[in-house]
């Protein structure tokens, strides 16, 4: 059964991301694929509801915007994480 997310943004803390940990995506993108994936933040005012406009702020030339549906995981099988 899925989570209730529609109130995330008051029970939000903070977005962690890793990028690069899908290898087939990482060379569609012609990124080399690192031996460990990237970790970084988003601010919490990147969060974007379904039918909210995402906002482009001026002197953005790139923009790459993805849709993320997380969940949480505990004892991963390593072996399958560069899937």
């Amino acid at each position: 059964m899925a989570a209730n997310l529609s109130n995330f943004r008051t029970i939000g803390t903070k977005i962690v991301c890793v990028g690069r940990n899908y290898a087939d995506h990482a060379k569609e993108l012609g990124n080399a694929i690192p031996k460990k994936p990237m970790i970084f933040l988003k601010s919490l005012n990147s969060y974007v509801t379904e039918g909210e406009p995402i906002v482009i702020p001026p002197g953005c030339e790139e923009l790459h915007q993805e849709v993320e549906l997380g969940r949480w995981t505990m004892s991963a099988d390593t072996s399958v994480l560069w899937t």
